[in-house]
């Protein structure tokens, strides 16, 4: 493995990781069109549109890619792609009108997310040709320690800009991000990365380890979609404790990030397994409160603890796939197993939000039952994964 290279990758991963913190939907983008007044329906679009738009393109892009060796044109027309969509949700601030305000920032995200599924795809390229398998998880852990550092940071800041209201300070915040966006453009540019377009020899899609991975994989989806639950569930004012809860995720992944990255070079499989038992553990607390000790719900150091044990399980679940993509095919074959799975698993996410936010609204502890049981599936039937390694 060639040190520069990876070093180069790592601050890209750093740098991007950085900018899609700073430039949230759950956070700065709901913050922006808040404040110029959007009606609340586009304000609850942009999750769905970040999450599912940077999913559903990719087997289309793969297609695309199906005969292109050198990748990383695509990747650079993708970085400036969300650079220049990054703007335009920043413009937003600038708009009189809070509908066509809303408009623009729908458009430019909807924008951001196809580009984001693009690079996101080629970038399991880039470091599946430049990183060698047993490295690639130290690699990400190393990126999402550092970038949970930030983001505690970001916290603050946003403490701070949510008590001045001073429309600067997110003005300051997305310009740190698109200054990110650059830099992780920068140091990739003259990085080639050649893909084997003749090794597409394997029937991908829809073999059986691609159905198992997509199955199990859709069903530990709900590590990320118990994180509202969690915060719902608190019988307080929300506003008190949404500061920290920002920063307990952060310090969530700097704590654990580096050592779900070292043990996914080892074993992926097992580490999503591990993640998927301690995010089922947390929920069971919850669950407890929820049934026995309502009281406990009032408490904002429990909810805050068990939110810190579920992202703690989160990080395992999500570092360990993204490097079980990683390595469990190569070239374009790695190509079509990504985007594939990725689409698919974006549609199930699109499909299961609806579903749950219709009976979050009779029940959250019905809620919160499903998905536990679901997680727990997604769990056992992880056992029946081919091993990557």
């Amino acid at each position: 493995m060639n040190v520069k290279k990876s070093h180069r990758i790592g601050i890209s991963l750093i740098t991007s990781k950085s900018a899609d913190l700073l430039l949230s939907p759950k956070t700065t983008l709901t913050t922006i069109l808040s404040a110029v007044g959007a009606p609340s329906w586009m304000v609850q679009l942009l999750v769905p549109l970040r999450e599912a738009g940077a999913l559903l393109p990719q087997i289309g892009y793969s297609k695309l890619l199906s005969k292109v060796e050198e990748r990383q044109k695509y990747w650079i027309l993708g970085m400036y792609l969300q650079f220049f969509s990054s703007l335009g949700m920043l413009s937003v601030i600038f708009v009189q009108d809070a509908i066509w305000a809303g408009v623009l920032m729908l458009l430019s995200l909807t924008c951001f997310s196809f580009a984001r599924a693009l690079t996101s795809l080629i970038m399991k390229d880039i470091q599946g040709v430049h990183i060698d398998k047993g490295n690639r998880g130290k690699l990400l852990g190393s990126a999402g320690t550092i970038s949970s550092a930030i983001s505690v940071a970001v916290a603050l800041l946003s403490m701070y800009g949510s008590m001045t209201k001073d429309a600067n300070s997110v003005l300051i915040v997305g310009g740190i991000a698109v200054f990110c966006q650059l830099t992780a453009t920068i140091v990739l540019t003259k990085l080639t990365t050649k893909v084997d377009t003749q090794e597409n020899k394997i029937k991908i899609l829809w073999s059986e380890n691609f159905t198992q991975f997509v199955l199990v994989r859709s069903l530990l989806a709900h590590s990320a979609l118990l994180a509202p639950i969690f915060v719902l569930a608190f019988d307080g004012d929300l506003v008190n404790i949404l500061a920290y809860l920002i920063i307990t995720q952060s310090a969530a992944g700097f704590v654990s990030s580096y050592l779900w990255g070292s043990l996914s070079d080892n074993n992926a499989k097992l580490s999503m397994q591990i993640g998927a038992v301690i995010c089922l553990l947390s929920n069971a607390v919850l669950l407890f409160g929820m049934f026995a000790e309502q009281a406990l719900l009032a408490n904002h150091y429990f909810i805050i603890a068990l939110y810190f044990v579920l992202s703690i399980g989160h990080n395992g679940i999500r570092t360990g796939r993204k490097v079980y993509v990683v390595d469990i095919a190569k070239g374009q074959n790695r190509t079509e197993f990504v985007a594939g799975a990725n689409t698919v698993v974006g549609a199930v996410i699109l499909v299961l939000g609806a579903l749950y936010s219709v009976v979050s609204t009779h029940a959250l502890s019905t809620t919160l039952a499903l998905m536990t049981a679901l997680l727990a599936v997604g769990f056992v039937l992880s056992f029946w994964l081919k091993n990557e390694k």
